[in-house]
């Protein structure tokens, strides 16, 4: 195989996977806004104070209230994830590191200058650290659906606050 070939290729590979670094980093940030749709067999008057204890033992804090449609909306500060910091960091770290090998052999007698690319590693947790901690809000509209008599709760929010509720809401047992 034509040697020029691997060597384009892998430039091009390497390029691809810089790219793909920056986006990853850079989505790592990106709000996660759901609406999700429950139906629990309990009165509206169980239900809620449950729900209200939920979010308050969340940090969440109520900002408006509705009566006309039911529509509570609530607020609260979410915290970034040191785990997701921790990955990107190692992530950043052997993604430019490659990058940086692919440097030196690219330029072999610019010497080890390259590898300092992995120096700037720490920029990728930062940056998530930056954008994931904000404020964000979780809407809930109660309706009751009138054959079954079950509450109808939809909630729009932060997939993963939603996925934490949808546990909270299970029935025991």
């Amino acid at each position: 195989m034509d040697p020029s070939f691997v060597f384009s290729s892998t430039v091009f590979l390497t390029l691809l996977l810089g790219i793909g670094l920056f986006f990853f980093v850079r989505a790592s940030t990106k709000e996660r806004i759901e609406v999700r749709q429950f139906v629990i067999d309990e009165k509206a008057e169980v239900l809620l104070p449950r729900i209200q204890s939920y979010f308050r033992d969340r940090a969440y804090q109520v900002i408006s209230v509705n009566p006309d449609n039911q529509r509570v909306t609530l607020e609260g500060m979410v915290a970034a994830s040191l785990f997701l910091a921790v990955l990107l960091t190692l992530l950043a770290i052997a993604g430019l590191a490659c990058l940086a090998l692919v440097f030196a052999f690219l330029w072999p007698n610019t010497g080890p200058f390259w590898f300092l690319l992995v120096a700037i590693a720490p920029v990728a947790p930062w940056f998530y650290w930056q954008g994931a901690q904000r404020k964000e809000q979780v809407i809930l509209e109660v309706a009751v659906d009138s054959p079954s008599n079950a509450t109808i709760l939809k909630v729009t929010g932060h997939r993963d606050e939603l996925l934490s509720l949808a546990k909270t809401l299970e029935p025991e047992g």
